[in-house]
């Protein structure tokens, strides 16, 4: 057996904030906090063959006492393949803010990044979601962090040229941390559209 079939090669890069837990040799450890989120890239070189593996995003978010929303998502790539990251029918992007708030009671500024994306699943299927990380020091919020994730599930059937039928369904969690009055919210919407282009 030669050596470089066995060996693997890994480039990671990690982004993470708030954690709930780490898993370590298949046991998971809870940990005092609410939120976890990571995404990260990893170049993987096994058996002669190169992959590129994006984990887009991975993590757990405690929505209340009783809920606990987890989630995972990955890519992997074959780099001897015709593996261009994003193309059939999936998009990401990062936005960053800095804004500056004038207010009647406190001034200050905020300071967000944001996951965003769409997915073309196919027979009409589509998701988008936004993971939203904000820092908020202006007006009663001191320090406060935001997580909040909006996402929109859609089914859409062409009914003619014109006319499509479509039913989506509509996931909006803000969760607020540390030092602000506003409360934590989960809105969740299901409904049929009738479209016209």
């Amino acid at each position: 057996m030669n050596i470089k079939n066995i060996i693997c090669t890994f480039l990671l890069l990690h982004l993470s904030s708030f954690g709930v837990g780490r898993e370590i040799l298949n046991f998971y450890l809870e940990e005092p906090k609410n939120n976890l989120y990571q995404s990260y890239g990893e170049l993987e070189n096994k058996d002669g063959k190169k992959y590129y593996k994006w984990k887009i995003g991975t993590g757990t978010s405690k929505l209340n006492d009783n809920w606990t929303f987890d989630y995972d998502i990955e890519k992997k790539y074959d780099k001897n393949s015709n593996s261009d990251i994003g193309l059939g029918g999936a998009y990401w992007g990062f936005d960053f803010f800095l804004s500056s708030i004038d207010t009647n009671s406190r001034d200050g500024y905020s300071l967000e990044g944001n996951l965003t994306g769409s997915i073309n699943l196919g027979y009409g299927f589509q998701n988008f979601f936004t993971i939203y990380n904000e820092y908020l020091d202006y007006g009663n919020n001191r320090g406060t962090y935001l997580f909040r994730i909006e996402n929109n599930f859609r089914w859409t059937y062409d009914l003619n040229e014109n006319f499509a039928f479509s039913l989506d369904s509509e996931i909006d969690s803000y969760n607020y941390y540390k030092n602000t009055d506003q409360d934590k919210s989960f809105k969740f919407n299901v409904g049929p559209y009738l479209l016209y282009s």
